[in-house]
C-alpha cells in the first residue's frame, strides 16, 4: 500500500502481506466495499487460483487477509473487478481464470451472503484464456451494470436478467489480445459526451473502444482521438504496453474523466 504524504512529498510503503496459502505471482487488484465489514478493503487475485481479500486494521496497524474464493485446481486468477452486477444495491467481487493444461476459462461472481463468501458462474468456455475484466454500463437503462472480459481476441459481455447471467458478444476478431479492460459507470464518461464505451487495451499496443448502438456487435473506434491528451503514451505504443488500462476523474470540475 503506496499513501502520499504530502509533508515529505513522498509515497512511503506499508506491506500488505503475502496471501493465505502457496505464495505465488499477484496478477490484479481492484478496491471495493463487499464483505462483513464496513469500509473499503482491497481484492487481490494470485496466480495460483486465488482471491483474497485485504482488510486494513487500524487499531494494530496491518492488513488482515481471507481467501474469499478458489478459482479451480491448476488454474490461474488473472484478473478481478467489483461492482453492482445484479442492479439490486449489493456490490459483489467477480475474478476471470483460466487453466493453462486445459485450455479452459472461466469468469466468477463472488458475494458475501453475511455468513460466507459463496460463488456463482457468470461465464466459462474452453480453447482460449480469459485476459481482462472490468465493469461497465453500457445499456442506459439498465439497473445492473454489465461484466466485460476478454478471451482470447474478442471482448465478451454478460448481463444479470434477474435469475440467469447471459452473455454477449460484443466484438470479435480484434487486431491482438486485449488484456486490460475498463468501462464508464457514470454519468461523467471518458469523452464526455454521456455516451458510455468500454476500453481495451490490446497487446499489439492500440487502445480500442466499444459504444452500444442498440444491437450486437457494438460499433469500434479506435483511438487516440485528437485532443489534448492524445500524444500521452499510454494511447500509443509498443507490443509489450498494454497490459492494463483505466480511467479515473482528474480534474473535480470537469465532466470529463481522465484516460
Amino acid at each position: 500500500l503506496f499513501t502520499y504524504a504530502p509533508e515529505t512529498d513522498s509515497w512511503p510503503g506499508l506491506d500488505m502481506g503475502a496471501p493465505p496459502g502457496p505464495t505465488s505471482p499477484a496478477t490484479s487488484i481492484v478496491i471495493g466495499s463487499s464483505g462483513p465489514a464496513t469500509g473499503l478493503a482491497a481484492f487481490v487475485t494470485f496466480d495460483l487460483n486465488q482471491v483474497v481479500r485485504y482488510s486494513y486494521i487500524a487499531v494494530s496497524p496491518f492488513f488482515a487477509t481471507l481467501k474469499i474464493a478458489d478459482t479451480g485446481g491448476g488454474t490461474n486468477a488473472r484478473r478481478v473487478a467489483a461492482g453492482r452486477g445484479r442492479g439490486d444495491g449489493v456490490e459483489r467481487v467477480y475474478a476471470s481464470a483460466a487453466h493453462p493444461t486445459l485450455s479452459t476459462w472461466s469468469v466468477t461472481e463472488i458475494t458475501y451472503s453475511g455468513i460466507s463468501w459463496v460463488t456463482t458462474p457468470v461465464s466459462s468456455g474452453t480453447g482460449a484464456s480469459a485476459q481482462g475484466l472490468a465493469m461497465g454500463d453500457l445499456w442506459k437503462n439498465q439497473a445492473s451494470t454489465e461484466v466485460y472480459f476478454s478471451v482470447a481476441t474478442s471482448v465478451q459481455a454478460s448481463t444479470w436478467t434477474g435469475t440467469v447471467w447471459q452473455g454477449e458478444m460484443v466484438w470479435a476478431g480484434m487486431a491482438a489480445t486485449p488484456r486490460g479492460l475498463d468501462g464508464d459507470r457514470a454519468a461523467a464518461t471518458v469523452r464526455g459526451d454521456g455516451i458510455r464505451r468500454v476500453y481495451a487495451g490490446q497487446d499489439d499496443g492500440a487502445l480500442a473502444q466499444f459504444r452500444f448502438d442498440g444491437a450486437f456487435p457494438v460499433s469500434t473506434i479506435t483511438v487516440p482521438v485528437p485532443g489534448p491528451l492524445s500524444a500521452l503514451a499510454t494511447l500509443s505504443g509498443t507490443a509489450q504496453d498494454k497490459v492494463g488500462v483505466g480511467h479515473r476523474r482528474l480534474c473535480p470540475s470537469q465532466a470529463v474523466a481522465g484516460r
